[in-house]
């Protein structure tokens, strides 16, 4: 817990969280680039998983184990090199909070871990299982806008042109005259519109 103050003060904090997603008026051409938009779920995802690994810490049985059996019993190895025990246990908490966030939680009841008959543990699984499924739907959702936006001019050329080919053919209109309608069309897509 930071600085000795209570759980319920420190998760107040997070309301400071929110200037992260909203960029100021003044960055407005920022908040107008694809990447921006792109990068604010991630981040959203990112940050909550970090609160949600610190609140499995805190309630869902990580800090009991550590307690229990020491941070020794939980160091793990990279390359020949020990990972310090305290980072490979917040590492296991963020690795479950991303998956309970995605929605892939594929051990919910936390069997054989440090969350195994923790009742804070279940208590989470509850509440963000189904927050995960809505934070997947977001990301999909954002990458999806940012597709139809880059392709935006050449949906409305395609439309346009299907429109011209049908009134054409409603009309009875010559092939010649067709093909030089959809020659004039096509110059002023590649003519006039930089993508």
């Amino acid at each position: 817990i930071s600085c000795g103050a209570s759980m319920i003060i420190n998760n107040i904090k997070l309301i400071r969280a929110r200037h992260l997603m909203i960029v100021p008026d003044s960055l407005w051409r920022l908040r107008d680039r694809s990447e921006v938009r792109l990068a604010r779920p991630i981040v959203l995802l990112v940050g909550a998983s970090h609160w949600v690994a610190c609140l499995l810490g805190y309630f869902g049985g990580y800090r009991e184990s550590l307690e229990k059996e020491g941070h020794d019993s939980f160091t793990s190895s990279f390359e020949d090199h020990e990972i310090n025990g305290y980072w490979s246990l917040y590492l296991m908490a963020l690795v479950e909070a991303v998956y309970m966030l995605t929605g892939a939680l594929d051990n919910p009841v936390g069997d054989g871990g440090p969350r195994e008959k923790q009742f804070g543990a279940l208590i989470m699984v509850v509440v963000f299982g189904p927050i995960g499924c809505i934070v997947v739907a977001i990301l999909i959702s954002s990458i999806t806008r940012e597709q139809s936006m880059s392709h935006a001019l050449s949906a409305k050329h395609e439309e346009n042109k299907a429109i011209m080919q049908h009134a054409m053919w409603i009309l009875n209109i010559p092939k010649p005259l067709q093909s030089r309608v959809l020659s004039l069309h096509y110059y002023q897509k590649m003519g006039h519109d930089k993508e």
